[in-house]
């Protein structure tokens, strides 16, 4: 008997931690967490963890009748069921409550506590004077951002996720503006722009400048850390922290010995959903 239910908690474990895998990966959601190039590996692992753990819950383990002689024994008693109940609760119930309630996003907490990549340094050159004053009438303030002329959305008030080329803007990441700091093609391809580019809202220390932040994972969300390019915007954005957005602006770079700085001047601001795959690789 004690060894049929401790064959069923074994199984037990590892349909649970299967089943976790493969949800994950059908629904989506592994996007958040692991590099495209080893998603494969959860699908297969899910599969095969599944169908070993249900083997075993199928086929109950026999039971064996012996007897021991006092001293010439060599089978193990009593135990087996504690370890496969302490197996479950350390390995199978912490997976599928964090499988459940976990957000799939980071928290301000995590983002302070990692250390950004490449610390953004106060870059040196003009101010934001030469992008045009609030009271020109070119810029218009809302509750949800500001926007220059044209304010381009989806018809449901969020701009749309996927950057498209609107009036001549190119479609960037994150990545490709801080790219360009080293690789000088890039650069001249982007520089002087207008470009559309997406990331998290996080408050700058002044009024009219923040960073576009995105997080930049090698393998898994256990090694991300977050990147950004400063924003410079005529007048203060007023969304959440850690609000989705997309910027429309140019991107400028200054050279102070050497090393490249860049500044984007924001044109628009506008709050989006968060796009389905949040990292950059």
């Amino acid at each position: 008997m004690r060894a049929k239910v401790s064959n069923i908690l074994n199984a037990c474990t590892l349909v649970g931690l299967g089943s976790v895998f493969l949800s994950f990966y059908w629904t989506g959601r592994i996007d958040q967490y692991l590099n495209p190039l080893f998603r494969p590996f959860v699908l297969a692992g899910g599969l095969v963890t599944l169908i070993i753990g249900l083997s075993r819950l199928l086929t109950s383990a026999p039971e064996h009748h012996h007897h021991c002689s006092e001293g010439d024994c060599d089978h193990q008693h009593g135990n087996g069921i504690l370890r496969s109940l302490l197996c479950f609760a350390l390995v199978c119930v912490p997976v599928l409550a964090g499988g459940t309630f976990s957000k799939d996003a980071f928290d301000p907490q995590i983002l302070a506590s990692r250390a950004p990549i490449d610390e953004d340094v106060e870059p040196a050159g003009p101010s934001m004077s030469n992008v045009g004053s609030p009271a020109s009438g070119l810029y218009r303030a809302t509750s949800a951002g500001f926007f220059r002329g044209q304010e381009h959305t989806n018809g449901n008030g969020l701009a749309s996720n996927a950057p498209v080329p609107i009036d001549g803007t190119l479609p960037v990441e994150v990545t490709d503006l801080l790219r360009a700091e080293t690789i000088e093609p890039l650069r001249n391809a982007i520089a002087g722009k207008n470009v559309a580019v997406i990331g998290q809202f996080v408050p700058g220390s002044k009024e009219n400048s923040f960073k576009l932040t995105r997080m930049y994972i090698w393998c898994c969300a256990a090694d991300a850390r977050p990147i950004h390019v400063k924003v410079e915007v005529p007048v203060p954005v007023n969304v959440p922290k850690l609000q989705w957005v997309k910027v429309i602006g140019t991107p400028e770079y200054s050279t102070d010995g050497d090393r490249t700085r860049l500044i984007v001047k924001a044109e628009s601001v506008v709050p989006i959903k968060p796009p389905k795959d949040a990292m950059l690789y």
